[in-house]
């Protein structure tokens, strides 16, 4: 009888959790993500600013990879600069997942926040990882 080698397997955990100011200066310096594109000033100051008057969507996701212990922003940068620049907690949905390598961690990251257009330099590059094409990206699979 052959043995067979067991992976684990390990789904992704989505609890809600209110963030405030303190905690998202503390999870972006902490649980920053090395390959991560630029923060656009702009985009953050919109966010702010429907922070500030109540129109921010509640509940809105933010992606952490967990990889070797430590956790890794993959989603959400520019709306946890939001909290910190509104000064105004948010309450969000945040997803938590285990990951292998870094090969994982990348593709995770390129099929996140999809709805900007990522630069050659922003885009991840994780020792051999190559990005999927654009239009594999439409099927979020994890």
């Amino acid at each position: 009888m052959a043995v067979q080698s067991i992976r684990r397997v390990h789904e992704p955990v989505t609890f809600a959790q209110t963030v405030t100011p303190d905690e998202a200066r503390r999870m972006l310096l902490d649980m920053r993500y090395d390959h991560q594109r630029p923060l656009r000033q702009g985009r953050v100051r919109a966010y702010a600013e429907e922070m500030r008057n109540g129109t921010f969507r509640e509940l809105t996701q933010l992606f952490i990879a967990i990889y070797h212990g430590r956790h890794i922003i993959l989603d959400g940068q520019h709306r946890l600069n939001a909290v910190v620049l509104a000064e105004k907690p948010q309450l969000f949905t945040i997803v938590e997942k285990d990951v292998e390598n870094e090969a994982e961690l990348a593709r995770i990251y390129s099929t996140t926040d999809i709805g900007t257009r990522r630069t050659a330099s922003a885009a991840p590059t994780p020792r051999g990882y190559r990005p999927p094409p654009r239009w594999a990206s439409s099927s979020r699979c994890w």
